[in-house]
């Protein structure tokens, strides 16, 4: 009785490992687990993402041009008049805006009465040293009829009277020296182009208050064109004088440039060499925009994603940038990518 129950319990723990085995092993193929009927199988997630790009000859550019300066106010004042509007055509010189300056003119006014007082002020301290020497001189040539003490006096009032006119005459300097300044300050209150260019930006208009150093208008250079670019620190063969292309794939153009500088260190924050190209055709200036992002690469290749054919014609495709209503695309450009 006892062997029997004995052999049945043992049966029984046979039968329960074998059905813990089956249940482990159920539906398993080579170590994979089962994928439900109705679903595909999920690749895993590093098949899903794209390719890193790993061309080093193909770099992001920006267009700039090759002279451009904010124009401040170099005094303070109410902004006047603004003569020019963007995209105005300035010659070297020429007046752009002026500032108020009636306050001014009644300051210059004024110092140029005190100056004229001035000098009658000196005309009459040297009329004095005339009258003082003269009368020194008659005391010397009386001098058994006078006594030494008053040729001494006489002789004290002439030297006086000439330190009088020295007083004078810096009174006379320094009043000059401030209808100077005066007018020199005048003269910045009309605001004139440093160079020939064209008007890019405009920020202040008539009745503003512009603080010294406070931009009025911006102005760029309307000659050569820049091409400036972030290139990899791993190019070795980044040298001046070499030839580069330069695309605009939003726009099917490609034109050739010759690097001209070359950073001689790697930019901290970007980690990569900032450069400059110079366009060789000088008909390229009708074609681009300062500001426009450009690809930088080797000549006769394509960068990859630009959608430029090898016959120079463009097919519509996504590109980082978006170019819409002919503005600078510059701001939408990853930070480490296109150089400000």
């Amino acid at each position: 009785m006892t062997e029997a129950r004995s052999r049945l319990t043992w049966i029984g723990v046979g039968v329960l490992i074998g059905l813990v085995a089956a249940l482990i092993g159920f539906g398993r193929t080579d170590g994979k687990s089962p994928v439900p009927e109705g679903l595909a199988e999920v690749p895993p997630a590093s098949a899903s993402r794209p390719a890193v790009r790993t061309d080093l000859d193909c770099d992001l550019g920006v267009v700039v041009a090759s002279r451009a300066v904010d124009v401040v106010a170099q005094t303070a004042g109410l902004v006047e008049s603004v003569d020019v509007e963007v995209g105005d055509t300035v010659l070297s010189g020429a007046v752009m805006a002026r500032l108020e300056v009636r306050l001014l003119e009644q300051d210059i006014l004024a110092e140029k009465a005190a100056l004229a007082a001035a000098h009658a002020v000196v005309a009459r301290r040297r009329i004095a040293v005339e009258l003082a020497e003269a009368e020194s001189t008659r005391r010397e040539q009386l001098a058994n009829l006078v006594s030494q003490e008053e040729i001494a006096r006489a002789a004290a009032e002439l030297e006086e009277e000439k330190v009088l006119v020295v007083v004078a005459e810096a009174d006379t300097d320094r009043l000059v020296a401030r209808i100077q300044r005066l007018e020199t300050i005048l003269d910045q209150a009309v605001i004139r182009a440093p160079f020939d260019g064209l008007i890019a930006g405009r920020y202040l208009d008539p009745g503003a208050h512009a603080a010294i150093g406070t931009p009025i208008l911006r102005l760029i250079s309307n000659g050569d064109l820049r091409i400036r670019f972030a290139a990899s620190p791993q190019r070795d063969d980044l040298t001046v004088g070499r030839s580069v292309q330069v695309e605009i794939p939003e726009r099917g153009i490609r034109l050739a440039a010759t690097v001209e500088q070359v950073a001689p260190e790697i930019d901290a924050p970007s980690r990569r060499v900032f450069a400059e190209a110079r366009l060789d055709s000088p008909e390229a200036r009708e074609s681009l925009r300062v500001g426009e992002v450009v690809w930088v690469t080797e000549p006769g290749s394509t960068c990859p994603g630009s959608g430029l054919t090898e016959a120079g014609s463009t097919v519509p495709s996504s590109t980082p940038f978006a170019s819409g209503s002919g503005k600078s695309t510059a701001g939408t450009a990853p930070e480490t990518a296109v150089p400000r």
